[in-house]
């Protein structure tokens, strides 16, 4: 198991194929997915995503039970300016107890170790938990716009130099 990085609390490794279990697990939740366009209900397409994901996606383990509580990304995002953006997604158990906060200050780092200027992350306009991480992890809010033209969605950035 290659590992990314390690915080206090969590481990961010890369993905094995008995991830796509978890991730079915997770992708089905109504909860998890209200803000994603819904619940993935076919178990394969989250198998899948777990064996073609882009570079930049990890596993998030606890360190003290090595159980998954999500994946969190650092990578290019997808449109212009290419900024690289930080993106997570985290079972609903684990929601409400820092574990986004603290793997996102992490991934903070990194970008820095690796001589990114700024860091960008999106998310629904009404996704206020999301929201709330990125504010305590610094990140300010820069804009409002439409996801694919249709969803109202907020954009946050960092300037890490």
């Amino acid at each position: 198991m290659a590992v990314f990085r390690e915080t206090a609390r969590l481990r961010l490794r890369d993905f094995r194929s008995e991830d796509g279990a978890f991730i079915a697990r997770m992708n089905s939740d109504p909860e998890v997915m209200t803000f994603l366009g819904g619940p993935m209900t076919d178990p394969q397409q989250s198998f899948d995503w777990v064996e073609r994901r882009p570079p930049g996606f990890w596993i998030a383990d606890v360190l003290a039970t090595g159980e998954p509580i999500g994946w969190f990304h650092l990578r290019p995002e997808r449109q212009e300016p290419f900024q690289l953006e930080l993106g997570y997604r985290l079972i609903r158990s684990a929601w409400g107890q820092g574990f986004a906060t603290e793997a996102s200050l992490a991934l903070l780092e990194v970008a820095r170790e690796w001589g990114s200027p700024r860091v960008v992350a999106t998310t629904d306009a009404l996704n206020l938990g999301s929201r709330r991480v990125m504010e305590k992890v610094g990140m300010r809010h820069t804009a409002d716009f439409l996801y694919d033209g249709k969803l109202p969605s907020a954009r946050y950035e960092i300037e890490l130099g």
